[in-house]
């Protein structure tokens, strides 16, 4: 064998140049690969949360539509109480105000049926009073006619009473 020289060495130190590229090609394979699984693991973690807060998400979702039902309900029956109430007492005053209009209705008739025994009553006090004017008219016509008459009596009888009394002096 023939001494090494230190070219022997350097050419053992020289490295295949198709070599050194397919170690770089690895080690950025390797380098690709690592990138990818820390890709990977951030994903997955981002996965994680992602369904940890999607999971959360769908529990408010579920609470929030629980909450939504029972107020929905709460608020149905208060209304369903509210139109209740509201509905009897519009029928209250329907029912109030029917029978104030009968009421109107019977106090204009009562006022009406008034009227008209007052123009009956007045009417009938009026002929009264006319037949009493003309009784006492004619009372009145009577008593002058009997006083004229008892005048030209009292005058005859106290002119024969003269002249009775002027013969009676005379005889």
């Amino acid at each position: 064998m023939p001494p090494k020289g230190k070219g022997d060495k350097a050419k053992a130190n020289q490295v295949d140049p198709a070599v050194l590229e397919k170690q770089q090609q690895l080690a950025q394979l390797k380098r690709q690969c690592e990138a990818h699984e820390r890709m990977i693991h951030v994903g997955s973690e981002q996965l994680q949360r992602s369904q940890l807060e999607t999971l959360n998400l769908k529990k408010k979702l579920v609470e929030l539509n629980h909450r939504f039902t029972k107020e929905e309900s709460a608020t149905a029956s208060m209304t369903h109480d509210m139109f209740r109430v509201y509905t009897d007492m519009q029928s209250k005053m329907m029912e109030r105000i029917e029978q104030h209009q009968a009421t109107i209705r019977g106090l204009r008739k009562e006022l009406s049926d008034a009227r008209l025994s007052l123009e009956h009553t007045k009417a009938k006090k009026d002929f009264i009073c006319a037949e009493k004017t003309r009784l006492i008219n004619e009372q009145k016509q009577k008593m002058e006619e009997m006083a004229i008459a008892f005048g030209v009596e009292l005058k005859e009888t106290l002119d024969k009473m003269s002249r009775n009394i002027k013969e009676g002096e005379r005889h």
